[in-house]
């Protein structure tokens, strides 16, 4: 049987997505059921840094959340004492008013 690089190419094309996204399957190509997205419930990281154990439960990855004013980083440089409440991390926005001049406005670029 000759194959034509018009029909590969078709083949290639008609690839289906292999990863799903999901941090907490296992993605496979069975040859029987096609591509399969397994639940692992193992440990994974929820990025949210108000978590700590964090652990894939049912295909969601999650963690325990943290207490109230631990220290955190929210990632803005404009913010300071960072902490976590109600699982959010957040920090009080820098003065920069000292550096107002007569001709500028002291203000935090992020």
């Amino acid at each position: 049987m000759l194959v034509t690089l018009r029909q590969i190419m078709r083949q290639v094309r008609a690839a289906p997505t292999l990863d799903d996204g999901v941090p907490c399957t296992i993605d496979a190509c069975d040859a029987t059921d096609g591509v399969t997205h397994t639940p692992d419930d193992s440990a994974c990281d929820d990025s949210d840094v108000c978590t700590e154990n964090d652990e894939c439960l049912a295909g969601v990855c999650t963690g325990d959340q943290l207490p109230d004013t631990t220290t955190c980083d929210d990632g803005v440089s404009c913010t300071e004492n960072d902490q976590c409440t109600a699982g959010e991390c957040a920090g009080t926005a820098l003065d920069c008013s000292s550096l107002d001049g007569d001709c500028t406005v002291g203000v935090c670029k992020s």
